[in-house]
């Protein structure tokens, strides 16, 4: 039976309901570079950090974290004491911090969308003036898993948005076709090299999509490329 009593951390979030941003007060510095990629404009000051961001809205970032509200004080501005339990059998890092809220980013954004075949989301994320062609912390944009994904839809959808086809990952320096081709998709493959794509750029390994394509052995992918 475990008879240990809990260890909590606080924070302390000070701000206007009305106003735009506020300060963060007993961040460890871990939570500090997590929250400095979530809201970059964010200034660190003595024992925290001001954040470009209207409170509720940076309360329910540290909510991901862990974060809950106890207790409020004040009235034009207001106080809010958080509480999160510090559990010693596993370190907080910087890297998990991020990765914890990269991975909600991602959930939330125009890449989870297009990955699961989510034309309504997608197309909700556009109107409200999402760019088709933001990248995530990977590097990769809606396309480029749609095109992966074999998501005919919303590849029309992005494209039509204005996606640039021809966009690269970061690190593999693919293109949605290069994806496309590699996955055997196509009715994408076509799509995209109509739409202009170039099917002779080449990935981070010097393979075009053809490349790619013959690699996986998909022969009627082969045959519109050549």
């Amino acid at each position: 039976m475990n008879t240990s009593v809990p260890t909590y951390y606080y924070l302390a979030v000070k701000g206007s309901l009305h106003a735009n941003d506020c300060s963060v007060f007993g961040l460890i510095p871990a939570e500090v570079q997590a929250l400095s990629r979530r809201y970059p404009s964010s200034i660190e000051v003595i024992n925290g950090m001001t954040i470009k961001g209207p409170p509720i809205q940076v309360i329910n970032t540290l909510s991901e974290l862990g974060y809950k509200v106890i207790c409020t004080t004040g009235e034009a501005e207001v106080v809010w004491t958080l509480q999160r339990e510090f559990h010693g059998h596993c370190s907080v890092s910087t890297s998990s911090l991020c990765q914890t809220l990269d991975e909600l980013d991602f959930e939330r954004g125009i890449w989870y969308a297009a990955q699961h075949d989510d034309l309504e989301r997608v197309q909700k994320l556009l109107r409200q003036g999402v760019s088709p062609d933001i990248k995530d912390t990977a590097g990769y944009c809606a396309l480029h898993y749609a095109a992966r994904a074999g998501h005919d839809r919303i590849c029309h959808c992005l494209l039509a948005a204005g996606a640039t086809w021809d966009a690269v990952t970061r690190a593999g320096q693919a293109t949605a076709l290069h994806r496309a081709a590699s996955a055997g998709h196509n009715s994408i493959v076509t799509l995209l090299l109509k739409t202009g794509s170039n099917s002779g750029l080449r990935d981070a390994d010097g393979k075009t999509a053809l490349h790619r394509a013959v690699e996986q052995v998909h022969v009627s992918t082969v045959k519109i490329l050549l």
